[in-house]
């Protein structure tokens, strides 16, 4: 059995499908620390899961995994510092479920959802600030560590795209944002909204999540990242994610553009997952950890969105009547 990549679901950029950031459970020898944790400026707190992979030979993993005493430490202290002031802030344990944050339904025992915890305006962290986390245990020569630096926060650039926007099926459509140091990859994402009718006159908001791209390492000048999509991509799109249901009226509401960054260590798993595809690459992609005495990951984030786009009137006229989506019943 294999502990999975952790990213507490708190909207970040997630490393690509390809690349696993796995670890046995069933470890030979002293437990060892499994830790992940992503930093963001944007949270307001930071949380951080601390595991433990063990030795179960001759077990059931599956069995053991639903003991609570099997995955968690009772005596780790978990820490981050800030590496140039040495700034030491301790984390306390608290229960996931109670924070808001359950734990998914699978192998493993989702109570207590044991996570480290500690409030954004305790430790009050900079951007590019580089931070340190530190898992000690009273059984460990040297703690677990790592160190990743703090995203900054990304900011839109040249009111991209223009709003209006112009999906004409022959337009190329630019989102560009900028960035600074820290963020190596990026997400880009755009939720297109609408109302549909669900009894005579009575409209109920909906959406759907449109992938533009992911993975992205940006090629352009330093500080600024961008990405070009056709038009008629949204209208294809559109096509293939609503119902053709002539009796469902629609009214589209907007779009909102999400940008999500994702630091160094995103953009140095996803390089080793690709560099281990295709016909004669290793049949294991190899595990990705950043952590020294330990596994896991430790990374920062930071995200971006941008509310209230809407369509141009051509561009809501092709909605309405173009060859692609005419069936759609927008009005």
């Amino acid at each position: 059995m294999r502990i999975p990549a952790f990213f507490l679901g708190l909207s970040l950029l997630v490393l690509p499908p390809s690349c696993t950031t796995d670890f046995e459970l069933e470890a030979p020898g002293e437990p060892i620390t499994v830790l992940y944790g992503v930093l963001s400026l944007q949270d307001t707190a930071h949380y951080v899961r601390v595991e433990r992979a063990f030795k179960a030979a001759g077990s059931d993993a599956t069995a053991l995994a639903q003991d609570p005493d099997n995955l968690y430490f009772d005596d780790a202290s978990v820490f981050l510092e800030k590496v140039i002031s040495g700034s030491r802030f301790e984390l306390q344990r608290v229960d996931g479920a109670q924070e808001g944050y359950p734990r998914e339904e699978g192998p493993f025992a989702q109570a207590p959802n044991y996570l480290y915890k500690v409030n954004a305006d305790v430790i009050d962290l900079d951007a590019e600030e580089a931070v340190r986390i530190i898992v000690d245990r009273p059984d460990l020569e040297r703690p677990a560590t790592a160190e990743t630096v703090v995203v900054s926060p990304l900011t839109v650039r040249e009111n991209s795209p223009f709003n209006p926007v112009n999906m004409g099926y022959d337009r190329m459509v630019t989102y560009a944002w900028g960035y600074g140091p820290g963020a190596a990859i990026f997400d880009v994402r755009l939720l297109v909204e609408w109302e549909e009718e669900v009894s005579p006159g009575v409209f109920q908001p909906t959406q759907a999540e449109w992938i533009l791209e992911r993975g992205l390492r940006p090629e352009e000048e330093e500080g600024r990242a961008s990405i070009r999509i056709p038009g008629i991509q949204f209208y294809q799109f559109l096509a293939q994610e609503l119902e053709d249901a002539p009796a469902i009226r629609r009214r589209f509401i907007g779009l909102t553009l999400l940008v999500s960054a994702g630091g160094e260590e995103i953009a140095r798993a996803q390089e080793i997952a690709q560099a281990n595809l295709g016909l004669t690459s290793a049949q294991i992609v190899p595990d990705y950890s950043n952590v020294e005495g330990g596994q896991g990951v430790f990374t920062s984030r930071a995200s971006l969105t941008r509310t209230n786009l809407v369509l141009n009137g051509p561009s809501l006229d092709s909605l309405r009547e173009g060859q692609l989506t005419s069936f759609l019943n927008f009005e």
